[in-house]
């Protein structure tokens, strides 16, 4: 998508958070009696979607059985209380997602604790912060590590497109009005 503002031409790229949860069973099945770091995963999934199974242990268990038993009706799947291909993906995937929201509502929550932050070009901290010194230090305070420039910045997000934007969000502008071996990053909006 390409923007015009007095004569400045600039492109802007738009890039959201990598999804953090990775676990899948793949072709593996786990049930009850099954022990592996995987029936761990998903016993930490079901417990941070509400379906308390108790202390994650690895041990496919009663109360995992009922949890994931909950989980696949509450999400229309075969009830079968074993945790296959479609299960783990759609636990994986609801996990994502409630894991996406909480990690941007808090960075959301400490970025407002700096508005009225004084700024200053290279700045990254509260005493005065840029843009990019802005969003490092605001992820940083969220355990994610960004470089501190945002051309940089902008290099290791996941490209999305413009309608999936959600909370938390990086959206990147390019200047395209300086010669082509010089264009560059020339702002970032959370």
């Amino acid at each position: 998508m390409e923007l015009k503002n007095e004569g400045v031409l600039a492109t802007f790229f738009v890039f959201g958070f990598a999804q953090t949860a990775q676990a899948s069973t793949g072709n593996t099945l786990l049930e009850v009696g099954s022990t592996d770091p995987e029936v761990t995963q998903v016993q930490t999934e079901l417990n941070y979607l509400g379906d308390n199974v108790g202390s994650p242990d690895g041990i496919f268990g009663a109360k995992t059985e009922t949890g994931v038993v909950a989980f696949q009706k509450a999400n229309s799947l075969s009830a079968d209380g074993i945790v296959g291909t479609n299960t783990s993906e759609a636990l994986t995937s609801a996990y994502a997602k409630i894991l996406h929201a909480d990690k941007a509502n808090a960075i959301i929550a400490t970025a407002e604790k700096y508005i009225g932050a004084p700024y200053l070009w290279g700045g990254e901290s509260p005493k005065g912060f840029d843009c990019s010194g802005f969003v490092q230090y605001v992820f940083a305070q969220n355990g994610i590590s960004l470089p501190r420039v945002s051309s940089d910045q902008a290099n290791i997000g996941t490209p999305i497109n413009f309608n999936a934007l959600e909370p938390g969000d990086l959206i990147f502008f390019i200047n395209n009005a300086k010669p082509r071996d010089r264009r560059q990053i020339c702002t970032i909006e959370v």
